[in-house]
């Protein structure tokens, strides 16, 4: 338990110190909507402290969840390899390397395609009740 804490503190750490670089790469897919909708692909605060929580906290904390996913998976696996057989437990490797890659592939299909999207359509079902 304490290497999966451990190792998700380390990459969240790591993620926090670079938080704008993290960021940056966070908002990339969604600069052509906002500019789109807004007319200038700039992403504003709501408010002042959104600056700091959403940069060095909150971005990185969610990166952290998928970089340390095999931590996670791993003790899953560790925790639940008691009542597996032992014909069973060649699939240790395996398990991890496809829950790990489909975990990642469904964030980062989210955060490319589903997160723009949703930005433009949230902005045309405003203007629609707006109007």
């Amino acid at each position: 338990m304490w290497s999966l804490i451990l190792g998700y503190l380390s990459v969240f750490s790591i993620l926090a110190y670079n938080g704008q670089a993290v960021w940056n790469a966070i908002v990339a897919p969604t600069l052509p909507t906002v500019a789109y909708i807004m007319g200038s692909p700039r992403i504003g605060e709501v408010t002042p402290t959104d600056a700091f929580s959403v940069t060095f906290l909150k971005a990185p904390a969610l990166l952290a969840v998928f970089l340390a996913s095999p931590l996670l998976f791993r003790f899953v696996w560790k925790k639940l390899e008691p009542r597996i057989p032992f014909a069973e437990r060649k699939w240790e490797i395996p398990f991890l390397v496809c829950n790990t890659a489909v975990f990642t592939l469904a964030g980062l299909g989210s955060w490319a395609f589903l997160f723009p999207s949703y930005l433009l359509n949230s902005y045309w079902n405003i203007g629609c009740v707006l109007n």
